[in-house]
């Protein structure tokens, strides 16, 4: 398989990004209490397997979409698994949307939230 492209590349790492800053006051997941971070050498590992999974959904056209509802989905589970790790389930940001469209990828971090484009300067890290 070739290079993931740079869109995939893009959407892996606003991902892992959430996942590098979960439990963080800034974080939708967090509950006020400490959290133990993922090691740097984890969380590429899962940005590189996500971009590789994001390449596949990209390139197969199907099911557009990444989402965690409660739940991370089962594209975002892969990764992690592929990275050495299952989620917690407050790890990622609930009720997040991540659609890949003809014209770019955006995402909607929280209910009710707009959708930003991925690369803007609001959909940057938390």
């Amino acid at each position: 398989m070739n290079e993931p492209r740079r869109e995939a590349l893009a959407a892996a790492q606003w991902w892992t990004d959430r996942l590098a800053h979960a439990e963080t006051p800034e974080s939708l997941a967090y509950r006020g209490r400490e959290y133990r971070r993922r090691p740097p050498e984890q969380l590429d590992a899962f940005r590189r397997a996500l971009s590789v999974e994001i390449e596949s959904i990209l390139t197969a056209g199907g099911r557009q979409k990444i989402e965690v509802d409660y739940d991370p989905d089962a594209t975002l589970c892969r990764a992690a698994q592929a990275a050495g790790f299952s989620f917690d389930l407050s790890e990622m940001p609930r009720k997040t949307l991540m659609r890949f469209l003809p014209e770019g990828i955006d995402v909607s971090q929280g209910y009710g939230q707009p959708f930003v484009a991925i690369g803007s300067e609001a959909g940057g890290t938390p």
